[in-house]
């Protein structure tokens, strides 16, 4: 191999130049992969564990294999519910019990024996395993491993390569890692269409814009008086419930949630290319779905012997500003206007018309779907009464009824 410094510094401008070139950690992977091959050094699968802090993930995966190409995973669970990880070489590595770098010669049968997850790669060929932990700039330790089935395992050359990538890899890693994280993280807090409003620059109280959308706001019923009834656990587990559902029917429908007050989720469905129409009927067979889950989930409970979830949905369509509000050091990414708050209004009829979804005429009027009259109805802070519509549910073959 030509000498291994030489090596080592083509890396290291590569990975300058992909730092610039913005590529995820995926790609920057697959690629480092690559060229290991093209020097000869004869890998036939790479792993890098990077452990980080977010709201759903404990950790993300990079994985290579010469026959399958290279994926992502993401550890939604803590890794010590992982099967075997308490025996795993990357265990020991992020812990702190192995030395910083490890090298097994599975050719020797004794190798590794410390480590059942050796044998396993034995079985499958493999004749070399090396790897190592390495650390970013805030401490925090995560760990990468190289293996080849090459009948004569890795070359002293070899193994002197890949053990210099270790700062490489972390400077490179905590760099991209960093970057995808703080999309993520701000998605899970602003809603995603907020999140990259934010990381291009919108960042300034004044930065508002003014767009068409079809409005939602849900709230539990009974909330008060479920608070004073449950204990903080259950209640927080009724919460997360049906905060979920909610969640999970409108982004399915192309939706944006944008914010948790209290107990209630305020949303919205940009008009766009399929008009006012488009947004609606999207927020309608969100609803239908938050309503249709509600019903699943409360069966459930109720085998259970909890609380049952009982919630209402206001749907509005108008112009909305949509950008930061708050002050100069303390900002919020939403919606605000008179829509929003036509939204809440009609959402807050709903126990008392005991409907599950209500709507305004301008709405209804965008929609396929079959609604009812309610009458004229009289809204908090709305000067003049305005007609408020159900929504009826559909036929057994599933069309409006």
């Amino acid at each position: 191999m030509t000498n291994v410094s030489e090596r080592l510094n083509e890396i290291k401008q590569w990975f300058m130049d992909e730092s610039l070139n913005g590529q995820g950690a995926v790609k920057t992977g697959e690629r480092l992969c690559q060229m290991l091959r093209e020097f000869g050094v004869p890998i036939t699968r790479a792993h890098v564990l990077v452990m980080f802090l977010h709201p759903l993930y404990h950790g993300r995966s990079i994985i290579w294999s010469e026959k399958e190409g290279i994926r992502e995973e993401n550890w939604r669970h803590g890794l010590q519910d992982q099967p075997g990880w308490t025996a795993n070489v990357f265990h020991a590595l992020i812990k702190g019990s192995a030395p910083d770098r490890m090298h097994f010669d599975l050719r020797d049968p004794s190798a590794g024996e410390d480590f059942p997850m050796m044998q396993e790669l034995r079985t499958e060929g493999v004749t070399n395993y090396v790897a190592f932990r390495f650390r970013f700039s805030d401490g925090s330790t995560h760990a990468a491993s190289f293996a080849t089935d090459a009948a004569g395992g890795f070359s002293e050359d070899d193994q002197e390569l890949l053990f210099g990538l270790e700062r490489l890899i972390a400077v490179r890693l905590e760099n991209v890692i960093r970057r995808e994280l703080s999309y993520t993280i701000l998605g899970a807090y602003l809603g995603r269409n907020a999140a990259e409003h934010v990381l291009a620059g919108r960042i300034r109280r004044e930065d508002m814009e003014t767009i068409s959308a079809a409005v939602w706001m849900s709230d539990l019923r009974g909330f008060t008086a479920l608070s004073d009834r449950l204990p903080a656990e259950a209640l927080l587990e009724l919460l997360g419930d049906y905060f979920t559902v909610v969640v999970e029917a409108v982004r399915a429908e192309g939706g944006e949630v944008l914010k948790f007050i209290g107990d209630a989720v305020l949303a919205i469905f940009r008009v766009q290319d399929g008009g006012p129409a488009e947004a609606c009927e999207a927020a309608v067979r969100a609803a239908r779905a938050v309503d249709a889950e509600i019903k699943k989930l409360n069966e459930q409970r109720e085998q259970q012997g909890k609380a049952q979830i009982h919630q209402g949905i206001g749907l509005h369509m108008g112009e909305v500003n949509y950008g930061n509000v708050g002050s100069p050091d303390r900002l919020d990414f939403t919606v605000i206007g008179p829509a929003v708050n036509m939204a809440s209004r009609i959402e807050a009829l709903c126990s008392g018309l005991n409907q599950t979804v209500l709507m305004s005429e301008l709405f209804a009027q965008q929609v396929r779907a079959s609604t009812v009259c309610l009458g004229s109805q009289n809204l908090k802070g709305v000067v003049a009464s305005v007609n408020v519509y159900g929504l009826l549910p559909l036929a057994k073959n599933g069309a409006p009824t």
